[in-house]
């Protein structure tokens, strides 16, 4: 699932790509986890930008998006017990679909 390429510009909104795998190196057998996420930020007006998520990821670990120190998207597994993550990883469990609604991210 790695994403390509890098930011796209196209006034007023610029979207970036976040992606990728990652699993234990220390466990041979360990699954990986999942994240292709694009952040998009929006400009058109300039005192008071927005930004929202877009994307896929495994349903664990816990993650969190923020934006000029803002919360975007926050994620919680369902639990943090041996057969939620063993779910999520063996991918029992299907993708996690993020369609985030626009946040006030402020200006910096």
């Amino acid at each position: 699932m790695q994403q390509s390429g890098g930011p796209v510009f196209s006034p007023p909104t610029a979207t970036v790509p976040f992606g990728g795998t990652g699993s234990n190196p220390l466990e041979g057998e360990s699954p990986p986890i999942y994240w292709g996420i694009n952040v998009a930020i929006n400009e058109s007006n300039p005192a008071a930008p927005t930004a929202y998520v877009t994307g896929s990821h495994t349903c664990y670990p816990a993650h969190i998006v923020k934006v000029n120190g803002t919360v975007i998207y926050s994620f919680q597994p369902a639990a943090n017990d041996i057969k939620t993550i063993a779910g999520c990883l063996y991918q029992a469990s299907p993708l996690t679909t993020v369609q985030g609604s626009a946040v006030q991210v402020g200006t910096q």
